[in-house]
């Protein structure tokens, strides 16, 4: 993947990302909410220290953001990094968003 082909990896590579995998996953998560689903105001969170990464938009029809964490299918998480996950959406959802 070229680094330059879109935007948002070139920013989130800025940002840290550095695992080809999640990028490609990032890539693809955005452009189906933004360009299918149609979402409004999709930003992107990124946290180096935690390796997380979030969309986070307004759905069609919907006055509430909503969240959206890009994982592989294969990715196995302890509740406890599901729980980490959790509060950080939950900062974020209250956070102004600047990205």
């Amino acid at each position: 993947m070229n680094s330059t082909s879109c935007p948002l990896v070139s920013s989130l590579t800025t940002a840290g990302l550095t695992c080809r995998t999640t990028l490609r996953i990032a890539e693809n998560v955005y452009h189906d909410l933004c360009e299918v689903k149609d979402w409004r105001g999709v930003t992107w969170r990124f946290v180096a220290e935690h390796s997380l990464l979030m969309f986070i938009g307004q759905p069609p029809e919907e006055d509430r953001l909503v969240s959206v964490i890009p994982v592989p299918t294969s990715a196995q998480m302890s509740m406890h990094v599901l729980d980490m996950i959790l509060q950080k959406c939950k900062m974020f959802l209250v956070e102004p968003i600047n990205s």
